[in-house]
Parts: C-alpha cells; sequence; structure tokens
C-alpha cells in the first residue's frame, strides 16, 4: 500500500538510481520481503535526516520570524561545531531534546503549511512509513496494542489504494476481536500471536513468517535431498576438493583474519546509503523553499492537475471519512457488504486500456480502407476528389496542445514522388554540373572513423575530401554550402527543431577546438544545440581555409549559414577569402537567397533573360567583399564572381495563368499534402510536376 501511494511520486526513481534490474523491479513490486523492507527503513530515515537539516535551514532563512526558536538555534550551532565529535553531539542535544522537539514541530508545522511538497512527505514520514515500521516492531516484539493500533492505521488507506480485500477484511477482523472471549485476549496480549524460533529479544515473527522459515524450508530442502548414489560420489572427491582448495590458500598467502579487517560490515553498508540517499534528496524540490505547490520529486515534465493535488493532500480525511461511511453501512443490518474502495488520482496517469487501444486501431483500418476506395473510385472515374471525408468532429489540428505549429516533414513528400517517379531521381551525374549544392546539416551526421580519426582537424579534412573535394576534382564553378541557423527567432522549424530535443536525451554542452578529440558517441554529440552550433562555425572556417590551396582560380566555394550572424555569407575566390555583400542564408533553412530586384521572380539572382533591364539590382551579380573589410558597400570588379543563372528567370510566363487549384485537384487525387511544403518548394513541385505528367 505504500508503493501504491509513493511510488510514482518519486520512490521509484530512488529505487532505480541505487538497484537495477531485477532487484530493482522485485523492490517495485515488494515480491522480495527483506530487500523492499531494507529499502523502506534506509530510505524512511534518510528522509528523516533531511527533514530536520531542512527545518534548520528554513530557521535561518526566515530568522526575523522565528527569533522565539531558541533552541532550534542552539542545536544548529552544536551540527555546525567541527570540533565536536558525533557523540559529543548528541550529549548535548539531549541536555534539551524536549524542548526542541517542541519548537520542530512548530516550526515544521509552518514548512507544511507552506509548502505542497512537504506536507505531503511529512505524512509519509509521520503517519504512513512510520505506522509500518511501528508494525514490524509490533510482531518482533509481540506487542499486542501496538500491533492493533497499527491495523486500525492501515485500515484507513486500505479504503483508497484499491485493497478490495484488505479493505473489508480488516474492518472484519477488528470487529471479531471485540467479540473475542477476555482469556483468548488476554493470550495474544502476553504475545500468543507470535512465535520466537531462536528464543532472542525482539525476534518473534509471524505465524505466516514462521511457516515460511521453518517448515517450508525444510519440505523444500528434503526436496533438494540427495541420494544415496550423489553421496557416494561426493565423499570420493571431497578429499581432492579439500588438497586443491589447500594449495591454492597457499600459494595466495590468504589469511582469514586479513579478510575480516577489509570487510564492511552491515551497520557501515547500510549507513553508507542513508548517505547517498541524502545526497539525492538534496536535489530534489523539496530542497526550494519557493517550489511551494506539490510536484514529483525530480521530473518537471510531471504536471498535476487540480483534481489529482486535492486527493493526494486531503487523501486522509478521504479515507476517514470512506471507512466510517462502510462501518454505518455494515451497523444498519450487521452484515459485512462488499466494500467498494475510493480510487484517489495519484501521481500515476491511467493507461490506456487493450479495448480501448484494439478500438482505436480498429477505426484507423476502417478509416484507411475507406479512403484507398475513394483514391480507387476517383482513379477509376477520372474524376478529382473533391472532398476527403473524415470521421472526427473537429478538423486535423495544425498545432500541439501548447498552441505550436506542427512542422510537416518534406522527407514524407520526397518518397511519394520517389515513388511515383523513380525515372526523375538518380544518384550518378551524367554530366559536370556548373554549380552544386550541398546541405551542409546533412554531411555532419557522417560519424567519424575513430580508429583513424582522433581531433576535429582528423574529422574535418575527412569530410572536406569526402563532400566538396571531389566537385572541384570534377571542374565544377561553383560549390555552395548552406547551414540551417542555429539559433533563428521563433519559427515552426525552430518549434519542430525544440520538440525533437525534448524526446532526445538531455546531453551538457562542451566547449571544443580543432585540436580536441573527438567524442565517443556523435549522434549523442550533435543532440545538444551548442555542440552543433560550435560544429557548424568550426567546419565554415575550416573549410575555407582548405578551399585557399585546393580549388583553381576559376572556382568559387560559398560558405552560407555557417556563422555567428546568419546574414553573414563569405566565399573563396581567387585563392582569397571574402564576404558576400548580397547573399544570405534563410533564418531556419539552409537555403542562399540573394537581394530582391525588379524582376517577375523575386528574392532570386538573376540570371539571363531576366527582364528588368538596367534596373536590375543584379545586373552585376554578387557582390563579394574582402573579409578585412567588410564596410564597403560598392561592388569591386576584381573580387566579383561570375553570377549563378537561375532558371526560374527564364521560364515561360504563360504558365502563371495555370491556376493553383487546378495543381492542388490533381496533387489530392495523388494523395499529396501540399499544405506542408512551403513556397519555394511548391513552386519546384509544380514545375517538375508539369514536366512528368
Amino acid at each position: 500500500m505504500l508503493m501504491k501511494l509513493y511510488l510514482d511520486a518519486g520512490l521509484k526513481d530512488f529505487i532505480e538510481i541505487f538497484h537495477q534490474g531485477a532487484t530493482a523491479n522485485s523492490v517495485i513490486q515488494a515480491v522480495n520481503f527483506d530487500k523492499t523492507h531494507n529499502f523502506l527503513l534506509q530510505f524512511w530515515e534518510s528522509l528523516f535526516r533531511f527533514q530536520i537539516e531542512t527545518v534548520i535551514k528554513y530557521f535561518h532563512f526566515n530568522h526575523e520570524q522565528n527569533d522565539h526558536f531558541i533552541h532550534i538555534k542552539r542545536v544548529s550551532d552544536i551540527l555546525s561545531d567541527d570540533t565536536l565529535s558525533p557523540f559529543r553531539k548528541i550529549q548535548k542535544e539531549m541536555q534539551f531534546f524536549q524542548n526542541f522537539s517542541v519548537e520542530y514541530e512548530e516550526l515544521l508545522g509552518q514548512l507544511c503549511e507552506e509548502n505542497e511538497n512537504w506536507r505531503f512527505w511529512n505524512t509519509f514520514l509521520s503517519k504512513h512509513c512510520f505506522t509500518y515500521i511501528a508494525y514490524f516492531l509490533a510482531i518482533r516484539s509481540g506487542n499486542w496494542e501496538l500491533r492493533n493500533f497499527c491495523i486500525k492505521e492501515v485500515t484507513k488507506i486500505t479504503q483508497i489504494t484499491e485493497s478490495k480485500y484488505y479493505a473489508r477484511l480488516l474492518p472484519y477482523h477488528i470487529a471479531d476481536l471485540k467479540n473475542f472471549p477476555a482469556s483468548i485476549i488476554k493470550k495474544f496480549e502476553e504475545g500468543a500471536f507470535v512465535v520466537n524460533i531462536s528464543g532472542r529479544n525482539i525476534h518473534s515473527q509471524g505465524l505466516d513468517e514462521a511457516h515460511e522459515s521453518c517448515i517450508n524450508r525444510e519440505v523444500k530442502g528434503a526436496m533438494r535431498t540427495f541420494s544415496s548414489a550423489a553421496l557416494s560420489k561426493l565423499v570420493h572427491y571431497l578429499p581432492h576438493r579439500a588438497k586443491v582448495l589447500t594449495n591454492l590458500k597457499k600459494e595466495l598467502s590468504f589469511n582469514k583474519p586479513d579478510l575480516h579487517k577489509t570487510a564492511v560490515t552491515r551497520t557501515t553498508f547500510e549507513e553508507e546509503n542513508i548517505l547517498l540517499y541524502i545526497q539525492n534528496l538534496r536535489k530534489s524540490h523539496l530542497v526550494q523553499f519557493e517550489h511551494k505547490t506539490l510536484s514529483h520529486f525530480f521530473n518537471d515534465e510531471i504536471i498535476l492537475t487540480k483534481l489529482q493535488k486535492d486527493d493526494l493532500l486531503s487523501y486522509e480525511n478521504v479515507a476517514t471519512t470512506h471507512l466510517m461511511t462502510y462501518i454505518k453501512s455494515c451497523m444498519t443490518d450487521f452484515k459485512f457488504r462488499y466494500n467498494k474502495t475510493r480510487k484517489i488520482t495519484g501521481f500515476s496517469f491511467k493507461p490506456q486500456t487493450v479495448s480501448y487501444v484494439k478500438k482505436e486501431l480498429k477505426d484507423q483500418r476502417l478509416e484507411n480502407s475507406l479512403l484507398r476506395k475513394q483514391i480507387s473510385w476517383s482513379k477509376n472515374q477520372n474524376i478529382p476528389v473533391s472532398d476527403f471525408q473524415q470521421f472526427i468532429a473537429l478538423p486535423k489540428a495544425i498545432v500541439d496542445s501548447d498552441g505550436l505549429p506542427y512542422k510537416g516533414d518534406k522527407s514524407k513528400t520526397l518518397k511519394i514522388f520517389r515513388s511515383r517517379y523513380p525515372d526523375s531521381f538518380t544518384n550518378i551525374l551524367t554530366e559536370t554540373p556548373q554549380c552544386v549544392v550541398i546541405d551542409g546539416m546533412f554531411i555532419l551526421h557522417t560519424k567519424p572513423l575513430l580508429s583513424s580519426h582522433k581531433t576535429f582537424t582528423d574529422y574535418i579534412i575527412y569530410l572536406y575530401k569526402k563532400c566538396i573535394l571531389p566537385y572541384f576534382d570534377n571542374n565544377t564553378v561553383e560549390v555552395h554550402l548552406v547551414f540551417d541557423d542555429q539559433s533563428p527567432p521563433l519559427s515552426p522549424k525552430d518549434i519542430e527543431r525544440n520538440r525533437r530535443d525534448l524526446k532526445n536525451e538531455n546531453t551538457s554542452g562542451v566547449s571544443f577546438t580543432k585540436s580536441s578529440k573527438l567524442p565517443s558517441d556523435w549522434l549523442k554529440f550533435l543532440t545538444n544545440r551548442n555542440n552543433k552550433k560550435q560544429l557548424v562555425l568550426l567546419i565554415s572556417e575550416q573549410f575555407l581555409l582548405l578551399s585557399q590551396n585546393a580549388i583553381k582560380l576559376n572556382q568559387t566555394f560559398v560558405v552560407g549559414g555557417g556563422f555567428d550572424n546568419s546574414s553573414l555569407s563569405k566565399c573563396v575566390v581567387q585563392n582569397e577569402i571574402r564576404i558576400i555583400k548580397n547573399f544570405q542564408t534563410n533564418i531556419s533553412e539552409g537555403t542562399v537567397d540573394g537581394n530582391q530586384c525588379g524582376c517577375r521572380k523575386q528574392r532570386k539572382s538573376c540570371g539571363p533573360g531576366c527582364k528588368c533591364g538596367q534596373s536590375c539590382l543584379n545586373s552585376n551579380g554578387p557582390t563579394m567583399l574582402p573579409s578585412g573589410d567588410a564596410n564597403i558597400q560598392q561592388p569591386n570588379e576584381k573580387t566579383q564572381v561570375e553570377h549563378l543563372y537561375d532558371s526560374e528567370s527564364d521560364t515561360d510566363t504563360d504558365s502563371d495563368n495555370m491556376t493553383f487549384n487546378d495543381f492542388f485537384l490533381e496533387f489530392e487525387n495523388l494523395g499529396i499534402n501540399l499544405v506542408e511544403l512551403d513556397e519555394s518548394d511548391l513552386q519546384t513541385v509544380i514545375t517538375d510536376f508539369n514536366t512528368h505528367v
């Protein structure tokens, strides 16, 4: 029952920190009494110590209001005195322990009123877990009165933890004890409800536990007893085994007394565990006085609803009220009815049932089947689909629950085009391209070869030789390397990045240079946005330096989006690094745009066929300035390079007369969602569609 209330509130995190695998599962599911019992005792003591530490800090935090707590201050001074031994500190504290406990309870009450987290966990300390410890001591010591008190406290908790059998049997058990003869009750008070096998004090056991320790163990031992044949074989090899062990100890100089000097006692081991628990508690929300609302120990992503908070902070009253109602209903006709427990909403959220999941999958299959039939009918009749029927009350959301827009995946559209028009895609260049544009973000995910790449310099040279240099060796005139801006303003792509980051494991950022060693886990290194931004800056600068000596005089290498200033682009022309003034990288996508001009195609560099005439802003091509003089505004004839030919500027103007609805219906008939495409991609899609269809 303790696990049902507090496991999802933070106990599970502590269990998984110090236990793994089957051991953690046995503690979480409480199938192993010893492991679960030891964990609860150690965690209770660590939380109690941490509570004392927190109350003293709270006293100093509100020192002006708490001047009258003089004994709290005295204990604080004793604990902070490093010259005293732990035993001497306890002796001094015991002199005024009674006055200290009164002030401590008062100050703890103030803290619990202000902080919901401490109010919740103080109930665990002072009531529920303390009741469990008291019941354990009652069984071990044979204390009948303490045992009955704990049973009554547990009965209340069973009313809200879905323990339907205990919720019904425990009230019946308490009522049954009232009808027992006085002689039997007297025997119970003398300790007849437990047995003591060893005869030592505080070592008694309940009847069920004694049955497991004695009868069951003997029965299981009898089932594993060796046969006469096995015992005869054992007699033959035991002398040889003893001789081998003796020789081994002699050769290793093994001395048994030395083993006890280094052995860790159980008390020391438990104390180390408690100190580790306290260290993790200091990282939790219980440390923060300003964090007053009820929340998970560590996980900030778990946000409780108002109903959950109300139930968790008042479940003690709810349990008592429910138990009294059940008892009154039974007293009306003296019959014990089925007790339907009152389920409270804790930290855990109700998972989807199997039947609900099956129903959802069935609805999805039905919807997909109907859509396929509708598309098939459209193809057969050669009639565009005018309306896709939807089976939900509201249209498909374009934002999430926080109001942030979704960003469509262009890769899905690419797969559709690749499947429908496979001849349009090729991985082999049939002729030498005059200009190549490379997506820089794609090449970042090329994993380094750790066997040969030791530093970032080795990795950058490897990328340059693999991704950039082959195009220049193939006599390509211009190579553009473009990166996404790593710090754009709020945009759908930036929101999508943040959404992806939430799914990935958080990694800490590191500072590195070109001579630093490469990380062992490359993909984990890239999940940190700061690491990726540093890598983009480093690759951009190093690629420019490598291109100074690697390319010919008539070749140009352009890098966009790889610098702190998103509007800055650099190039290598005539073996010199220069700044390009009228090229800039889009804030969210790795595309290079030129200045706007008066021609029909806005935001594009003009090429042959430009209709601007003398008024074209880009008639002289992109302006490039030496990197050392970025303030020069006029173009320099020596630094100009040939402008890129833009095929879109030379397209037939008659194509503009085609309406967008015609394209939309045709693509909708093909099952392509044009809403997820941006403006530039949409124009390219329409052009390719006219070419192939």
